[in-house]
């Protein structure tokens, strides 16, 4: 029962996302944009087969989406609102993945350059904490551990630790993986 739960709650982040799709080519360009952005993500085979499955990466898509939602509307239209919105955004999305970190830059560097305050700061770095604690307490609760599985992600991911499905790029092309371009 427990995959027919995960698969739904992966199509419903799927679901979710096209109408985030839609807002964001919206915001970016015009209706006709978002409409088309919205039905780009909505057939693409990967977006298809991640709905279908019982993955993070649809939950992690779908709030890195709500991310830059809230991003360009703070770009826009500066508010603490936003500010919370993206903290939020960006503690569930740390929550969620080991990869969530990455997006991490993108929020930082919006706000250094648009409201140059530090209280924006503040309210971002106390919601996205809270927000991963929320989500992820046993992160906190067992720090050390996360630390170690981190680093064990980190090393499968960069080729440091081989695995039987990572053996399979060995000696590829940077395009099928990262550690040719680490090389």
């Amino acid at each position: 029962q427990l995959t027919l739960i995960g698969r739904f709650l992966s199509a419903l982040a799927s679901t979710l996302t096209i109408p985030l799709v839609f807002l964001l080519g919206k915001k970016l360009w015009n209706p006709h944009i978002g409409i088309l952005a919205g039905l780009l993500f909505t057939f693409t085979p990967l977006s298809i087969q991640l709905a279908h499955f019982y993955t993070t990466e649809s939950i992690l898509v779908f709030l890195f989406t709500l991310l830059l939602l809230a991003i360009v509307s703070f770009w826009h239209a500066p508010s603490m609102r936003l500010t919370a919105a993206i903290g939020i955004s960006s503690g569930l999305l740390l929550a969620t993945k080991n990869t969530g970190y990455l997006f991490i830059p993108i929020p930082i560097l919006i706000l250094l350059v648009k409201p140059k305050k530090i209280f924006p700061f503040i309210v971002f770095g106390a919601t996205t904490i809270m927000f991963f604690f929320l989500a992820s307490p046993y992160s906190f609760f067992d720090f050390s551990g996360y630390l170690a599985r981190s680093r064990y992600l980190s090393d499968v991911v960069s080729g440091r630790l081989l695995m039987d499905w990572t053996m399979q790029f060995q000696q590829t092309n940077g395009l099928f993986w990262i550690r040719s371009l680490l090389v």
